[in-house]
């Protein structure tokens, strides 16, 4: 049985489907793949930058304080 026979569909009416081959599937993946790299590379970058900002100003913050201690 086609699918054109299990949905009912009259020879000159339009799919309401589409067949893909497995080379267009695996295309789309790498597709979606490479999209979610970029996006957790980004996010992994960003997330480097606030974390050094963060120590950064906690080492700015403990150095101001002891400034007397330390003879500075």
């Amino acid at each position: 049985m086609t699918l054109r026979e299990r949905h009912d569909i009259d020879d000159s009416a339009n799919d309401d489907f589409s067949v893909r081959d497995l080379a267009s599937a695996v295309e789309i993946i790498t597709q979606i793949t490479d999209v979610l790299r970029y996006f957790l590379l980004a996010i992994g970058g960003i997330s480097l930058i606030v974390g050094g900002v963060g120590i950064m100003n906690i080492m700015l913050l403990s150095v101001s304080q002891r400034i007397r201690e330390v003879g500075l």
